[in-house]
């Protein structure tokens, strides 16, 4: 039987908006992770702040500004966890997401990967004349992206 310790990954560049409900959303988990680190890919504005307003509940570290393939590969090197989950900064997860993950990484077939699906959204911060020219489907979508995985 594969644990659940989770290590929870977030990339973050000039992420000080959104940054605060992206660590909440993967706090208010049903299946808490068992460490969440972001990565400052070089931030000028307050995402250091905002990371480091949760306390003991985050591991923030920083980086020179390198991109978010480089973020994402320096967080996998400090993650203790037995699984990965990477979260955008800007994103927000469903409460069960990681429970969810779980259940099928603990299925017969013992996959390695485990995708999930994602709700589209737009910002409410967008001027109402972008907005209005986004569309974004009306229900959940297959989610080929690091955000919607979770990896043994």
């Amino acid at each position: 039987m594969r644990s659940g310790r989770v290590s929870v990954l977030i990339p973050a560049f000039n992420a000080e908006r959104y940054l605060r409900e992206a660590i909440e959303s993967a706090l208010a988990q049903t299946h808490p992770p068992f460490e969440l680190i972001v990565l400052d890919d070089g931030s000028s504005d307050g995402t250091a702040e905002a990371a480091r307003a949760f306390g003991k509940s985050v591991r923030y570290r920083r980086q020179e500004h390198e991109g978010v393939g480089a973020a994402r590969n320096h967080c996998v090197e400090l993650a203790r966890g037995d699984h990965l989950a990477f979260l955008d900064a800007d994103d927000r997860w469903d409460p069960r997401k990681l429970e969810r993950q779980l259940e099928a990484m603990r299925s017969d077939s013992r996959p390695d990967i485990v995708l999930s699906h994602v709700r589209q959204f737009v910002s409410p911060d967008l001027p109402a004349v972008k907005a209005a020219r986004i569309r974004c489907p009306p229900t959940s979508q297959p989610g080929y992206l690091p955000g919607a995985m979770l990896v043994s």
